[in-house]
C-alpha cells in the first residue's frame, strides 16, 4: 500500500473515526467547536503529496460572493499553514468554500504525526473562521466578520 495512504489510515484508525475509502481520497465528517463539515484526505496519484480539505458548510450566493471573497482573502493574509479557497466559476461547485492544508513528502517518511499536524491545523483554523464566514455569506460586512474572527477590537 502507498505509505502516504497508510499513514492516513493509521491516523484515522487511531482516532476511531468512521471514514469512507475511495481510490484517490478518504472522506469523513469532523466536528469542531463551531460546527460539523466533511473532510477529504486527497492523495494525488503518482505523487507523495497529502492534501487535507475541509469542505465548509456554507452556501455563497452571487450577491455576497465579493464579500465572502474579501473575508477569505483577509483570513488568508495572516495564515502560516493552509489557505481558504472559494469556487466562483459557473458550474456545479459554484460557491464551494474549503480550507486546504497540504504537505509534500518526498524524501520524508509519512507518519501519523504529520497527518495529525495537518488535521489539527486544518480544524483549528476552520473553527476560528467559520462563524465569520457564515456571517459574511449572509451579508455582514467582511471587515466586521474578520475583526471578530481574529479577536480585533
Amino acid at each position: 500500500m502507498d505509505p502516504v495512504r497508510q499513514a492516513v489510515l493509521d491516523y484515522l484508525d487511531g482516532q476511531s473515526w468512521d471514514y469512507d475509502e475511495h481510490d484517490t481520497f478518504i472522506g469523513l465528517n469532523l466536528a469542531g467547536q463551531t460546527g460539523e463539515w466533511p473532510v477529504v484526505f486527497f492523495m494525488p496519484p503518482d505523487t507523495e503529496v497529502l492534501i487535507v480539505y475541509s469542505i465548509l458548510p456554507v452556501e455563497v450566493s452571487p450577491e455576497w460572493a465579493r464579500n465572502v471573497s474579501s473575508y477569505l482573502t483577509a483570513a488568508n493574509f495572516g495564515l502560516s499553514i493552509g489557505s481558504f479557497e472559494v469556487d466562483l466559476a459557473a458550474g456545479p461547485r459554484y460557491g464551494e468554500v474549503r480550507y486546504r492544508t497540504s504537505v509534500e513528502l518526498r524524501d520524508v517518511p509519512p507518519s501519523t504525526a504529520i497527518v495529525r499536524n495537518l488535521v489539527d491545523a486544518n480544524v483549528a483554523t476552520v473553527d476560528a473562521y467559520l462563524s465569520g464566514l457564515l456571517e459574511a455569506a449572509q451579508g455582514r460586512p467582511f471587515e466586521s466578520c474578520i475583526a471578530d474572527a481574529e479577536g480585533a477590537d
